[in-house]
């Protein structure tokens, strides 16, 4: 059976964004909420044309990010899972649940180190404020009018705040990089920083914890540049470009048909 890439992350990994502008009313959407993007997609569920059309392009969008870019380079098929918002726990979980054949390829790209993941009625991620969040009494989430509202309840919100720091952070990032360096023992997986953590600046108290990050990450990513080291320009919710995607995508293409995982 011919392997495939499995493909998790964020919208890193999905291309958000290459295509907005072909749509004037989704373009022009977009740049008013570029503040929040949140407040886009919960628009975007009262209105089922703008819905249909964003559907579509993010389908489209998935054939011109870096990970469907490079599988066509190393000519197997590509299954991006990756999804906007995501977290490292829900990719962990992705994984779990994913059905995969034992020669099939994983590609894991880490993402930004704020975001968690709850239960539900299924498994969503959320993200926790930063200095760029005047509201700081509750994890970010969006209501029905585009809103910000808490994400689970007001006191759960609280207490899952009160609970975070950057040494709770980085205690979480150690413990899902470890699971992935775990899986890279039985699976054919690969690690990338896509979206680096070392572009949050975390300061925590216990300087072990970051050594201890450190040493993990040098020791299991498979390359060292982000796709942030290939963007040139910014597009209004701050997602690399076109170019950095396929730049990026000729960049990994060089190191992964070197890896003995694609030999």
């Amino acid at each position: 059976m011919k392997p495939r890439l499995f493909v998790f992350g964020c919208s890193y990994c999905t291309g958000e964004e290459l295509l907005l502008d072909e749509i004037k009313d989704l373009n022009q959407l977009r740049i008013s909420t570029a503040n929040d993007p949140r407040v886009f997609f919960s628009n975007l569920k009262k209105d089922k044309k703008l819905l249909s059309q964003y559907q579509d392009i993010v389908i489209r969008q998935k054939e011109l990010s870096w990970p469907n870019l490079l599988a066509s380079r190393l000519e197997i098929d590509c299954v991006n899972l990756a999804e906007s918002g995501n977290s490292l726990d829900k990719i962990i979980y992705q994984i779990s649940t994913t059905k995969l054949n034992p020669n099939d390829f994983i590609l894991v790209a880490l993402t930004n180190p704020f975001r968690g993941l709850y239960f539900d009625q299924e498994p969503k991620s959320f993200q926790l404020p930063n200095l760029f969040w005047s509201i700081k009494d509750r994890l970010l989430g969006v209501k029905k009018n585009g809103d910000i509202d808490y994400v689970i309840g007001k006191e759960e919100d609280r207490a899952i705040l009160k609970w975070f720091n950057d040494d709770r952070i980085l205690w979480d990032q150690i413990k899902n990089i470890s699971v992935l360096g775990f899986l890279k023992n039985n699976l054919n997986l690969v690690i990338v920083p896509a979206m680096s953590r070392k572009d949050f600046n975390l300061k925590p108290y216990n300087d072990c914890l970051l050594q201890t990050y450190d040493d993990l990450e040098n020791k299991l990513l498979s390359i060292s540049r982000s796709l942030d080291d290939f963007t040139k320009n910014r597009m209004p919710w701050g997602h690399p470009d076109k170019s950095a995607h396929e730049f990026y995508a000729d960049y990994c293409y060089e190191i992964f048909r070197k890896l003995s995982a694609f030999n």
